[in-house]
């Protein structure tokens, strides 16, 4: 049987594009993106309240009885357990110190900047883990 060139053209291009995988084929072989693991109290909350709550609220010097130097006494809370209230941003005696146009924390000092606020209020918002 004689084969024509026109034939062996097209099954050139069909082993040709069986080289290559199809951009659905592609896309299963990547690997999925790592989940959305939240707000980090140790990487991203820890290190805020240690800059600007530390100074007053710490184990020695307990300003409103709170220590904002671990995870368990800020949870605790102060003279007011309610400092945090997982998922409660707005319940939060945190929140409404730091936030707001005049806000009484960090007394005697600039006040946390928006995304700071951002930050802890997503962190609350998100359970307040210990992550």
């Amino acid at each position: 049987m004689v084969v024509g060139s026109g034939f062996l053209r097209v099954l050139g291009l069909g082993v040709c594009l069986m080289a290559f995988p199809s951009a659905e084929a592609q896309d299963k072989k990547k690997p999925a993106s790592p989940p959305d693991l939240g707000v980090s109290y140790a990487k991203q909350v820890y290190p805020i309240l240690n800059d600007r709550c530390q100074p007053c609220h710490y184990a020695k010097d307990k300003k409103g009885g709170l220590d904002v130097s671990t995870y368990a006494a800020l949870i605790k809370g102060g003279k007011s357990p309610k400092c945090i209230v997982p998922g409660q941003p707005e319940s939060s005696l945190i929140i409404k110190d730091i936030a707001g146009k005049d806000p009484p924390m960090p007394k005697n000092a600039n006040p946390l900047t928006a995304p700071q606020i951002d930050l802890i209020t997503r962190w609350i918002k998100e359970g307040a883990r210990n992550n």
